[in-house]
């Protein structure tokens, strides 16, 4: 057992049983391990939904067509990306568009988050199919500042790294007038027939630091752009970053809740920074807490909403302890406040 007094006196800690020979070893070696743990400890959360607004819209919508039944739900594949598994899982496959053409008419078929091309959404409703619009409304803003442009004849650069799920729609919106930039590399190497009709578009769900970077490559090499209009500008993933950073700046390590791959994890480690991965609380291994006075937590994109719950449940029983939270969002003033 091991136990310490709290400051109402009332004891707390960790306990075992195990039948003598190697499971008793075995329970006295974990044991140990954890005693070499316990100690006064702040846990520091970084507060709010692992997924943007758009992606959590997007979620209960998806969630709320399952829930009603009426036979199988079809997301258009590459454009919810970060779905979570709930009890309808079963109710719902993947759509490729080049699928359209053999899906009976009438079947529910979801647009995620990162939206499609006008000529992708006239094939769903040519095929008869039921749309559910989950289009996160900052990529159907951006979406429209593309097609603004094209209209008024100017060349559409659009500023998005590779992987961006929302490049392939917003590319479709005005084809013959889009040109993709991925990086600062690329926008300096940039050339256009009428350098003083080119427009600057950014894809929603990049880090809008990296997105200024590029478009003032953009700009550098031009000598003039037109820019979209900030107030369609998405703020999640920087949001996002930053509250990374600055859990990690307070943090002596940082647990990451959620799948191993998590580009969370990841961007934590790749930075320096000392940061784990549990899918599950039972996962958190001992040494993972060896010196750290203050250990942050966070969700990754996907983890269950319970597995916080859990965790810290598990974790705070390891001494004396206190639970911070922290809450990193952009606001945009669009006449009444918003949350960007």
């Amino acid at each position: 057992m091991l136990s310490y007094l709290q400051r109402d006196r009332q004891a707390a800690g960790l306990a075992g049983a195990a039948p003598s020979g190697g499971a008793s070893i075995a329970l006295q070696g974990a044991l140990a391990s954890w005693r070499a743990v316990m100690r006064t400890r702040q846990f520091v959360v970084a507060e709010g939904d692992p997924l943007c607004g758009g992606a959590v819209r997007a979620q209960a919508l998806l969630d709320g067509a399952l829930s009603a039944g009426g036979g199988q739900v079809r997301i258009l594949a590459g454009t919810m990306p970060h779905y979570s598994a709930g009890a309808g899982d079963e109710g719902h496959s993947a759509l490729s568009t080049d699928e359209l053409d053999r899906v009976a008419s009438g079947t529910r078929v979801v647009i995620g988050p990162a939206g499609v091309a006008p000529t992708v959404r006239a094939s769903l409703v040519r095929q008869g199919l039921r749309v559910i619009d989950a289009t996160c409304p900052l990529v159907t803003a951006a979406q429209a500042e593309v097609r603004r442009f094209a209209a008024h004849g100017e060349s559409v650069l659009l500023i998005g790294p590779r992987d961006s799920a929302v490049l392939p729609g917003m590319v479709g919106q005005a084809l013959d007038a889009v040109r993709t930039v991925h990086d600062v590399a690329e926008a300096g190497d940039i050339r256009v027939e009428a350098p003083g009709r080119v427009a600057v578009v950014t894809a929603p769900g990049t880090p809008g630091e990296r997105n200024r970077m590029v478009a003032e490559a953009v700009r550098g090499a031009l000598g003039h752009v037109l820019p979209q209009d900030p107030t369609t500008y998405c703020h999640a993933a920087s949001d996002r970053e930053h509250a990374l950073l600055r859990l990690a700046a307070s943090s002596d390590a940082v647990l990451v809740l959620g799948r191993q791959n998590s580009p969370t994890l990841a961007s934590l480690r790749n930075s320096g920074v000392r940061a784990y991965g549990a899918a599950r609380s039972a996962e958190v291994r001992p040494a993972w807490l060896a010196g750290a006075a203050a250990v942050g937590i966070v969700a990754a994109p996907g983890a269950s909403p319970a597995l916080m719950a859990d965790t810290l449940r598990a974790l705070t029983g390891l001494g004396p302890s206190a639970v911070t939270r922290q809450v990193t969002t952009t606001l945009v003033d669009r006449g009444d406040t918003e949350s960007g």
